[in-house]
């Protein structure tokens, strides 16, 4: 199993690599594209998080490799049946403002990833979740927005719950896909 690298030193990496994407954004992504797919190439994530593969900037051997272990970590909890997946956000110590936006940064890379624009094809499970993200992802952009602790850890096991629904509900979709060997490369 992938060992899953602390967030702020991934955090930190992509700072030094001037990237400019957070890695709660990076998992949103990820994770949006495996419960598309379920099989994703690392190459195939970055390259959809930084615009295209040319867009790829050079990334130092420790980010990279913190990356490949986050890519593992998504792989293995998402596929794997012990319900183990959670999102990447800060540690529960960092401060609430903090992991606010880290949510709606995941919100916002987990829609980007599905390409959420319409219910025209969305089951509507999926698609009343993906209409919840959507506000979720704007959580970041309210300053004045008032939440408590306990409503963050709710809209954490929201966020979380909703991915593995997500997951579950395409998984005939993915099937299909998989006969026609469909892996993002």
């Amino acid at each position: 199993m992938a060992e899953r690298p602390l967030y702020r030193d991934l955090h930190h990496a992509l700072q030094s690599d001037n990237s400019p994407l957070e890695p709660a954004e990076l998992h949103g992504v990820l994770s949006g594209l495996v419960c598309l797919a379920e099989s994703v190439s690392v190459q195939a994530w970055l390259s959809q998080c930084y615009g295209g593969k040319k867009h790829i900037p050079p990334l130092g051997g420790s980010t990279f490799g913190m990356l490949e272990d986050l890519h593992n970590d998504v792989m293995d909890d998402l596929r794997g049946d012990a319900f183990t997946f959670d999102l990447y956000v800060d540690e529960i110590s960092a401060p609430l403002e903090e992991r606010t936006s880290q949510l709606a940064q995941w919100a916002s890379g987990f829609l980007a990833a599905l390409g959420h624009t319409s219910s025209e094809h969305w089951p509507p499970e999926i698609e009343e979740f993906l209409t919840d993200l959507t506000q979720i992802a704007r959580a970041a952009h309210e300053p004045d927005a008032e939440g408590t602790e306990e409503d963050w850890v709710q809209l954490n096991e929201y966020c979380r719950v909703g991915a593995m629904l997500v997951f579950e509900t395409l998984k005939p979709a993915r099937d299909a896909a998989n006969q026609s060997d469909r892996t993002l490369q």
